[in-house]
C-alpha cells in the first residue's frame, strides 16, 4: 500500500526528511506577512498646564466675579408674569460691591429701552427705567462684567394696562355677582335642578326651560319593543320618584329616544 511505502521511506531516510520539514518551516516564518500593530492616535487633552496663562487668569476672574456677584433676588421675580408698569427693576446681591467692581458691571435691557442704573447700598442696584413697558412682552435683564454676561433673569408685562386691568376685575366681579343671583333665583324657583341632569346607561333626564317640563331621552331606538320602552321609562320616573322629584307637580314630561330630534 502507498501509505506503507510512505511509512518505510520516513524510516528510512528520517535524516533528510527532518532537514525538509526545518528547512519548510524557516521559509513559512521568513517570508510570512506580519501585520505591524499601528500605534494609537494621541489625544490631546487641554489641561491648565497646555492653556495660555492670559486665558486661565481670565477663566479665574470670570468664576471669582460670578461668586461675587451672586443674585439673592430681583423684583420683578424671575419669571414672573403679569406685570404691569414698572418704574425700576431692583436686584439684590448676596455681597458687597465695592467701586472698582461696580465700574465694570454694566446692565442690559432686551427689548431694549433707556435706564439708569443706581446703587442705594452695596447690595443693591436698581434699574430706573426711562421708558414704558411694553404689554405682553418677555423682558430679560442681563449683568455683565466686562463684557462677560454673569447673570440673567426674565419676566413678562401683562396684555393689559393697570387700569384697563382693574375695570376688566371690577367687570368680572359685577357679572359674578349677577350670575350668583340669577343662580340662587334660578334654583328658588326650580329647587330640583341640583340633582339634575341625570345621565345612566339607559336614560339621561334635564329640565326644559322652553317647556318647562322634564325632558326623558331613553337611550333605545324608538323601533324597540313597547315593553322594552316601558320599561326603561319606569326606571327613569322611579329615579326621579327616589331623588322626591314628581314631574307632574313641575309641567310634566316628554319623552325622547336615542337618535331623536327634540321639537319644536
Amino acid at each position: 500500500m502507498k501509505i506503507d511505502k510512505i511509512i518505510n521511506y520516513i524510516k528510512e531516510n528520517k535524516k533528510y526528511v527532518l532537514i525538509g520539514l526545518a528547512v519548510l518551516l524557516v521559509t513559512v516564518i521568513y517570508f510570512w506577512p506580519v501585520q505591524k500593530a499601528t500605534p494609537p492616535e494621541e489625544t490631546y487633552y487641554e489641561t491648565s498646564e497646555n492653556k495660555p496663562q492670559e486665558e486661565i487668569s481670565h477663566e479665574k476672574e470670570t468664576e471669582n466675579i460670578k461668586n461675587l456677584l451672586t443674585v439673592e433676588r430681583t423684583n420683578p421675580r424671575n419669571l414672573e408674569t403679569n406685570i404691569f408698569d414698572l418704574d425700576k427693576i431692583e436686584i439684590f446681591l448676596a455681597n458687597k460691591i465695592d467701586e472698582s467692581t461696580k465700574e465694570n458691571l454694566k446692565f442690559r435691557i432686551n427689548p431694549k429701552m433707556n435706564f439708569e442704573d443706581s446703587w442705594p447700598g452695596q447690595y443693591k442696584v436698581e434699574l430706573i427705567l426711562g421708558d414704558k413697558l411694553e404689554k405682553n412682552t418677555t423682558y430679560t435683564v442681563t449683568l455683565v462684567y466686562k463684557d462677560t454676561p454673569i447673570h440673567e433673569f426674565k419676566f413678562t408685562t401683562s396684555e393689559f394696562g393697570k387700569e384697563e386691568y382693574s375695570s376688566l376685575v371690577e367687570e368680572q366681579l359685577k357679572n359674578d355677582i349677577e350670575f350668583a343671583e340669577a343662580e340662587a333665583e334660578t334654583f328658588q324657583k326650580w329647587p330640583f335642578l341640583t340633582k339634575l341632569p341625570i345621565d345612566t346607561e339607559s336614560y339621561v333626564i334635564i329640565y326644559d326651560y322652553q317647556k318647562e317640563m322634564f325632558r326623558i331621552r331613553l337611550k333605545i331606538s324608538e323601533d324597540s319593543s313597547e315593553f322594552d320602552k316601558l320599561f326603561a321609562l319606569d326606571l327613569a320616573l322611579a329615579h326621579l320618584e327616589g331623588l322626591y322629584i314628581n314631574p307632574n307637580d313641575w309641567g310634566g314630561y316628554y319623552v325622547l329616544y336615542k337618535g331623536q330630534k327634540i321639537p319644536e
